[in-house]
């Protein structure tokens, strides 16, 4: 009796630590009327964006108009440029373009090792459409990182500290 009890209690333990040790993935779903599109989070966490304000949005369609930028390319390379100055081998600039078609592209900024005392990393999605042979950003979203010693480490749209 005690012997199956110990092998049953074996087993339980078994199960419960080797069903803990699975890894998933989770995705990060960005609908709208003309394009849907998903992305895969890097790890095991959930990643979450913080959704750019209307003001910022006339702000960077302002810039396209104002500089002629007819690129999303262009327009993100505005709105988020790549530090120059950041002489550090392990900086990170890399845009993505995650989607594009006739009426729009979505494109995705990873930044990484940023000279910035609170903000290691951040991750902009935009979402540029062409309208009347013009382009303009319809949603940009933010996820950030911070260092260590300056809050979550984890992507999310909490900004730093």
């Amino acid at each position: 009796m005690i012997k199956n009890f110990l092998t049953f209690s074996f087993l339980v333990s078994f199960l419960v630590i080797s069903c803990t040790d699975k890894k998933t993935t989770t995705s990060e779903n960005i609908n709208s009327d003309s394009l849907s599109m998903e992305i895969d989070t890097p790890n095991e966490e959930i990643e979450e964006y913080r959704t750019m304000d209307s003001k910022t949005l006339e702000n960077i369609n302002a810039t396209i108009a104002r500089k002629n930028l007819n690129t999303p390319q262009a327009i993100l390379n505005a709105y988020a440029p790549k530090d120059t100055t950041n002489k550090d081998e392990d900086y990170v600039y890399e845009v993505t373009k995650m989607k594009s078609d006739e009426n729009a592209t979505l494109l995705l900024l990873v930044e990484d090792n940023m000279q910035n005392d609170s903000l290691k990393a951040r991750k902009v999605l935009m979402r540029v459409e062409y309208k009347d042979n013009k382009l303009k950003v319809i949603q940009i979203k933010e996820s950030y990182q911070c260092w260590e010693w300056r809050g979550h480490q984890d992507w999310s749209a909490v900004v730093c500290q």
